[in-house]
Order: structure tokens, then C-alpha cells, then sequence
């Protein structure tokens, strides 16, 4: 062993995903074309090593042996992700441990020196590693100015390769030698202006990771924040946010690949979450770019609805008619119609997902989130340094207690009310998950409490979503062509269900408000 590092070195890097044509304009870029002018691409070639039975992943670790092919030196990293994933939607600031090797063999007495001892529970951890998968990429890297400070810029073109399979990677990494964060994301946007580049939020180590296990993308649900008791309000919203962020990134892959629904939904989510905390933190977060971040994620929440409306009226209204008459050439004209309305809505996010504005908002909201200018306001400072539990205790109480006047009278309101009422339950039950670590961490007793609560408002949301059902499809089926009569005696019939099962679905909307209501506050101060 020569040059361990002993202890960890924390890199910023931020990725940025894109094509090999964007690479070519970025090397003509004025900011790089001189930093890219003389160095010629290096080929690495990285194999990472894991156990059989994947410890390493499953801790948030990953470990490589990479060669550059012109020196042929060696080098030995290991990568620990933060909470959620380093800091979450694209932005990697991590831990790693490096050390040059003599060849291409684990240094066991570097290994010794990090973590790996203790999450494999062995003295030698090299002997139970063995090779998962390799990334072979060409490499192009030179150091720019941006502001004050000093970004390393990397263009990587190569493929993940596990077996017989293969996952291509072209990607545009910026790492923060030294300064500023924010100097770093001016220069993403300056470069986000010559090229299509799109914020990644999977390493190298995890496209790999996918590929050996042969696993489809799929839906992916929310992030736990890491929310602790001894952080402040504006520590709690950045984790919050990140994470946040993260989900709606994670639920890309199976989008675009699959146009899968349930990708769809989890945006959603991720992207009420996030407009749920910006609202919670409001006092700690006001800066210009607030309402400007919050406008737009209204916008793409808005732009997915149609395609989800259509998924949930398809699976369930749909589904059941054709159960219930399964020879009905209505009923099939029905479901043709809709399948293709549902068509041209996804064909939409498509188009969305694959332009600029998404891409910008991207990358503005998480810059924002890392260092906005709420970061730095004096206005705002005491309540952004207040700790977290006094801005939940005060959101809880007070959300809960206008939520539970108004299940007490359920019946007497009108469907917009109801409706207003199942938005609200929804951003108190993302309160209640954002704060519960907060509470629960104190004693069990508290944490039985935040887990019951919780679970009560899921069924309260969802109870009060099959009445919303109804009021969802009669305004999809009004969107009918006036002379399209095998679709409108179709939708009456799906009219006639909802009526039908209307008496039950109030009655099972109100016991769950029932069980609201008993549900005990976990977030009180104890005597």
C-alpha cells in the first residue's frame, strides 16, 4: 500500500445525462473549447467488485478497481452514498476513499482503513469480494473557471457491460474542485443552453448494478428524507426537498422505456411532496425563486394529470363495466376511445419529458434547493436556525384540527368541498411523514401514535378518492362527441355504478373520518 486515503474525502459532482452529439457541441462550447482542445480521450476501463450476494449495494456502497489504459495505472475507490442516495435529484456529494494499486488486485490493507470491515463483519473483507460487472468508457476531463471557483469538467462515452448485456452511458459530470456550489450550477446552465443535457440521478455504479441483476425500471416510491430531531428547519427542508426531487427522477426510467402508470402516479406524488414542503416552510424559504419553482411544478403536476386520470378511469370504471358485460360492443367502442385518448396523453409527457422547460426546471429546482438565496437572507435566517420539531408541531396542530372539523360533517358537504377536503388530507399526511421521525424517535409509545395516524389518513385519502372517482368520470365522459351514441350509453352505464355504489362508498368514507378523528396527535410535548 502506498498512498491511502484513510479517511473520507467528500466530492460535489453533479451529472448531467445526454447524447453523443451533445457531447460534440460542448467540446466547441467558448467556456471549453480551449480546456478540451488538447488532451486526447483517455479509455478506463472499471471493474466493480461486490459480494454474491450484493452487501455492498444494499449498504449504499461501491467499489472499483479502474485502469486507464495510456498509463495503466490502477487506482482502488470506494463510494459511500449519503442519506438518499448522496444528496438526492442529480447532485452526488459523497464519501470515497482512493489509493493507487500496484495492479489490478484489491489492496486489502487499504480496504482495512474504511468501512468495509464493518459492514461485511470481517477482518478481510477483500476475500469474500468478487467482480459484478464492469464500465468501460472513454474520458475527457479538463478544469474551468466558473465565478470564483474552480469546476473539473468530465465527458464520459462508454457502456456498463455485466455478461452478455450492455447499457450505454454518455454523460457530462462537473465536479467542484473548489468554491461555490452555485458556481457550479451557473456553469451547468451555461452548458444546458448549447445541449440537450438532462439531470441523472443514477451512478455509473448503479446503471451497472441494474444491468447484473437484470432488473426492469419500475415504479419507484418515496425516499425516506432522513429527517432527524436535532435539525433545523432549513437542514429539514433541504433533506425533505432532495429527496423529494430524487423520487421524481427515479421514476424516469420507467416512464420513458415503459410508459409504465404506476411511474407515472409516483411523479406525481413526488412532485406534491415537494410542492407540499415548499408550502410547509414557507416562513424559512421566501426568495424570489420560490413562487417561480412552485409555479412550475404545478405546471408539470398539471401536465401528467390527464395521463393518470385516464389510467385510474381505465382500471377501474372501464375494467368494471367490461366485467360486468363482457359482450357489449359499447362497452368495448368505450374502452377503445379512452385507450386512445390515454395513447395521445402519454405521447404528450413524452414530448414534455423531452424538452427544455422540463429539463430546466430540473435543474433550477435543485439548485435552488442547494443554494438559493434563502440559503442567505437575514430575513429569514432565525426561522430557518429554529429546530424542525417547533415548525412541526405548529403545522401539525394546526392542519389536523381544520382536516378534523371537517370529516366531523362529511355528509353535509358538497362535492368541490369534498374534494378540497382530500387535498388537504394529503399534504397533512405528508406532513405527518416529512415529521414523524421528528416525534417517533423519542419513544415507542410516539412512534405507535405517528404510525396509527398516518395510516388513518392513507384510508381517509383514499375512501374520500373513490367518492372523487365519480365527479372524475362524469367529467371525462362529458368530453364525448355529442354523436358518438355507443360512448354515451356506455358512460351512462358507468353512471348508473357510480350511483349505485355511492351510498356504500359515503358510508365507508365516513368511518374512515371516523377513525381520523380518534386518531391521537403523536407530536405533543411530553410532561
Amino acid at each position: 500500500m502506498s498512498d491511502a486515503i484513510t479517511h473520507a474525502v467528500t466530492e460535489t459532482e453533479l451529472k448531467l445525462l445526454c447524447t453523443p452529439e451533445d457531447l460534440t457541441a460542448l467540446r466547441r462550447h467558448k467556456r471549453l473549447r480551449d480546456a478540451f482542445s488538447g488532451p486526447a480521450p483517455r479509455h478506463l476501463r472499471a471493474t466493480y467488485y461486490d459480494t454474491p450476494d450484493l452487501r455492498l449495494r444494499a449498504a449504499g456502497f461501491g467499489l472499483r478497481l479502474r485502469r486507464d489504459a495510456a498509463s495503466g495505472a490502477v487506482r482502488q475507490t470506494l463510494k459511500a452514498a449519503g442519506k438518499g442516495g448522496g444528496k438526492g435529484g442529480g447532485l452526488f456529494q459523497r464519501d470515497e476513499w482512493e489509493v493507487a494499486v500496484p495492479g489490478e488486485h484489491l489492496d486489502r490493507d487499504a480496504l482495512a482503513q474504511t468501512p468495509l470491515p464493518a459492514i461485511l463483519e470481517s477482518d478481510d473483507p477483500a476475500s469474500l469480494l468478487v467482480p459484478v460487472f464492469i464500465v468501460e468508457a472513454e474520458r475527457e476531463s479538463a478544469t474551468v473557471k466558473s465565478g470564483d471557483s474552480v469546476v473539473e469538467v468530465t465527458l464520459d462515452q462508454g457502456a456498463a457491460i455485466a455478461g452478455t448485456a450492455r447499457s450505454a452511458i454518455c454523460e457530462v459530470e462537473l465536479e467542484l474542485v473548489s468554491g461555490k456550489p452555485r458556481d457550479l450550477f451557473a456553469l451547468a446552465r451555461r452548458l444546458a443552453r448549447a445541449a440537450s443535457l438532462h439531470l441523472g440521478a443514477r451512478s455509473k455504479a448503479e446503471v451497472g448494478y441494474a444491468l447484473y441483476a437484470g432488473e426492469e425500471p419500475g415504479p419507484v416510491k418515496a425516499f425516506d428524507a432522513g429527517v432527524d430531531p436535532d435539525m433545523t428547519v432549513g437542514d429539514a427542508f433541504g433533506a425533505i426537498a432532495r429527496a423529494s426531487l430524487q423520487q421524481l427522477l427515479a421514476n424516469e426510467p420507467a416512464l420513458l422505456q415503459a410508459q409504465d402508470p404506476g411511474a407515472v402516479h409516483q411523479m406525481r406524488v413526488a412532485i406534491r411532496r415537494l410542492r407540499a414542503a415548499i408550502a410547509l416552510f414557507r416562513p424559512a424559504i421566501r426568495d424570489r425563486a420560490r413562487k417561480r419553482i412552485a409555479r412550475e411544478l404545478r405546471w408539470l403536476a398539471r401536465s401528467l394529470g390527464d395521463a393518470r386520470e385516464l389510467d385510474v378511469f381505465l382500471k377501474t370504471d372501464v375494467a368494471r363495466m367490461r366485467r360486468k358485460r363482457p359482450g357489449s360492443s359499447d362497452a368495448a367502442a368505450l374502452a377503445a376511445h379512452f385507450e386512445g385518448a390515454r395513447k395521445q396523453a402519454y405521447g404528450r409527457i413524452m414530448e414534455i419529458t423531452d424538452g427544455p422547460r422540463y429539463r430546466a426546471l430540473l435543474l433550477d429546482t435543485l439548485a435552488w434547493i442547494e443554494c438559493g438565496k434563502w440559503h442567505r437572507k437575514s430575513a429569514t435566517r432565525e426561522a430557518r436556525a429554529m429546530p424542525v420539531s417547533a415548525l412541526a408541531r405548529d403545522n401539525l396542530a394546526r392542519r389536523s384540527a381544520d382536516v378534523r372539523r371537517r370529516a366531523r360533517i362529511l355528509s353535509s358537504l358538497e362535492v368541490e368541498e369534498r374534494h378540497a377536503l382530500r387535498l388537504d388530507v394529503k399534504k397533512l399526511r405528508y406532513a405527518g411523514e416529512f415529521f414523524a421521525p421528528v416525534f417517533a424517535m423519542r419513544d415507542e409509545k410516539s412512534a405507535k401514535r405517528a404510525a396509527k395516524f398516518i395510516k388513518a389518513l392513507e384510508q381517509m385519502q383514499e375512501r374520500l378518492g373513490e367518492l372523487n372517482d365519480a365527479a372524475t368520470s362524469l367529467s371525462l365522459t362529458g368530453r364525448l362527441d355529442r354523436n358518438d351514441e355507443a360512448g354515451r350509453r356506455a358512460a351512462k352505464l358507468i353512471a348508473e355504478d357510480h350511483v349505485g355504489r355511492a351510498a356504500k362508498s359515503l358510508a365507508e368514507a365516513r368511518d374512515a373520518c371516523a377513525a381520523f378523528i380518534k386518531a391521537k396527535p403523536f407530536w405533543k410535548e411530553r410532561g
